[in-house]
């Protein structure tokens, strides 16, 4: 499995107009190193969630989220030949915790065989929150990725989530694909 992060902090220090573009070449480069030497036979198969709106917290909504998974699918669909039908996208009120392990079971574990190219794409917020298990030897906090149906609760614990615990057994079950995971949200650096 390869892992590929966009820094935003390499994005902002680049000038408003050539963001963009810096964005966009940097996910040219490493998605062509991933899919330019596949076999013909390998299905691309992939699925973008891009999160803008959060139903319970409407102060947290970005704007762009949305817009940079329909920019993952072109870039997918028109370079690197990942057919429509094999593109799945979810966006803002589709992109609940269930529905995005739903659609990575169904569209990447259950949709694809080994030697395919398997990948997810996530824009929207990621956060930390503290460890369910005890894997997270060094800070003790569980790095996540914030559907829109998260919820806080008042003791600030967090449901509707996707922990990375989730992302490393999702990816796991994809042993034997071309796997790469693309996170452009907060705390993405141990995502997986």
């Amino acid at each position: 499995m390869r892992r590929i992060q966009l820094r935003r902090q390499a994005l902002d220090r680049a000038p408003r107009g050539e963001e963009t573009i810096m964005n966009r070449l940097m996910l040219f480069v490493a998605v062509w190193s991933v899919f330019s030497f596949r076999p013909a036979w390998a299905e691309r198969v992939a699925l973008l969630v891009g999160v803008d709106k959060y139903t319970h917290y409407p102060q947290f909504d970005l704007n762009g989220c949305e817009n940079d998974a329909r920019a993952m699918a072109e870039l997918l669909q028109g370079k690197f030949g990942f057919r429509p039908d094999k593109t799945r996208i979810l966006l803002s009120k589709e992109a609940t915790a269930a529905a995005i392990e739903q659609a990575f079971r169904e569209h990447l574990i259950e949709g694809t065989r080994p030697g395919d190219v398997a990948l997810f794409f996530y824009s929207g917020h990621g956060s930390q929150v503290p460890d369910q298990n005890g894997d997270e030897i060094d800070d003790g906090k569980d790095e996540i990725l914030c559907p829109t149906d998260i919820l806080i609760g008042e003791d600030k614990s967090v449901d509707n989530v996707v922990r990375d615990d989730d992302l490393q057994r999702w990816t796991q079950a994809l042993a034997g694909r071309e796997t790469v995971v693309i996170f452009d949200c907060c705390h993405s650096g141990t995502g997986l």
